[in-house]
């Protein structure tokens, strides 16, 4: 299944599917070009047209016609409420996967902060430890010689303030050593300590993120049979819908076969594509034409309180369409009449 939300509109199934004519279990009857040979008259005489291979009353075909647009209207509704439900289904997952997505956000930002922690830890023990310094030595104290005291003296104290500025030296030099070496030992502890709770985080992290997953699939499982479940019903109600339209047209194929004239004795009239009732065609024209009137009453009169004048030859966009259809009621109803 390559999607959750598969879509089977039976409304354009019913509407504008152009499937070859089938024949049908049901009636037995194979839907093919009736041809008129010399023995149809007969039948057209009683009222009959050719359905497959069977000549059928044309008040039991349009009937038959009708059982079928009422099987198919139903069909369009069952699908209607089945693609709802499957719609409900698919918004059921969106809000699932919002929700663990939601949850998830938070723990994952800690996991990220986690491992940006530790990244930054192991750069710090990859750091150098601290070179000690090179001290300078002391120079040896000086010999006595066979000379004047005073020049001993001021030798000797020459060396003493020399070793007194090199202990000062490098006693500074091994402090400020001992310095940078403890805090190397601190931060080096510290990211060690730091990459400890850092691997704990992430583990941590990752089991809540497992635990999510698995939440998020026990709750998805059943909402996905369902889906699947109403996918199927869509594709078998739109198996269905197929097969009614097959034999609609199969049906309509037969009345539009026959001669007009037999179909309005039968006061049946094809108009707009479509098969009707003679009077109930009648009841549609008087219809029509009435709210075409009101609304040309309606121009004339707010013309009347405008001050302007209403063209006398003024027509609606669909008169002359309703024109055509009362001049083919007129001739339904003249051979109807003559037919009693």
């Amino acid at each position: 299944m390559k999607s959750n939300r598969l879509r089977w509109p039976l409304a354009a199934v019913l509407a504008g599917c152009t499937l070859a004519l089938l024949p049908h279990a049901v009636l037995g009857e194979a839907a093919e070009d009736a041809i008129p040979s010399e023995d149809a008259a007969p039948h057209y005489a009683k009222g009959e047209v050719k359905y497959g291979e069977a000549w059928i009353s044309l008040a039991e075909l349009f009937q038959n016609r009708r059982h079928v647009q009422a099987e198919m209207e139903k069909l369009v509704e069952e699908g209607k409420k089945a693609q709802s439900a499957l719609d409900d289904l698919n918004r059921q997952i969106y809000t699932l996967r919002g929700e663990n997505d939601n949850s998830k956000r938070p723990i994952r930002t800690d996991m990220a902060k986690a491992v940006a922690d530790r990244r930054k830890a192991e750069a710090a023990l990859r750091a150098q430890a601290p070179t000690e310094p090179r001290y300078e030595r002391e120079p040896p104290q000086p010999a006595r010689i066979q000379s004047s005291s005073d020049s001993y003296r001021d030798a000797v104290d020459e060396w003493r303030r020399e070793v007194s500025r090199i202990r000062q030296q490098n006693y500074a030099l091994k402090r400020e050593y001992d310095k940078r070496l403890a805090e190397y030992q601190k931060a080096k502890a510290e990211a060690n300590s730091v990459i400890q709770a850092a691997q704990v985080k992430v583990a941590e992290c990752q089991k809540q993120l497992a635990e999510l997953d698995k939440q998020f699939e026990d709750a998805q499982t059943p909402v996905l049979a369902k889906q699947l479940q109403m996918n199927d019903e869509i594709q078998s109600l739109g198996r269905q819908a197929r097969a009614l339209l097959v034999r609609a047209q199969a049906m309509e194929q037969a009345m539009r076969e026959a001669p007009e004239t037999v179909l309005f004795r039968g006061r049946i009239v094809e108009w707009d594509g479509k098969f009707h009732l003679l009077d109930e065609l009648r009841a549609l024209y008087t219809e029509t034409q009435g709210e075409i009137d009101r609304v040309r009453d309606q121009l004339r009169e707010d013309a009347r309180l405008a001050g302007r004048s209403f063209p006398d030859d003024w027509r609606h966009p669909q008169q002359d369409k309703i024109d055509a259809l009362k001049a083919l009621l007129e001739r339904a109803e003249k051979e109807a009449a003559a037919s009693r």
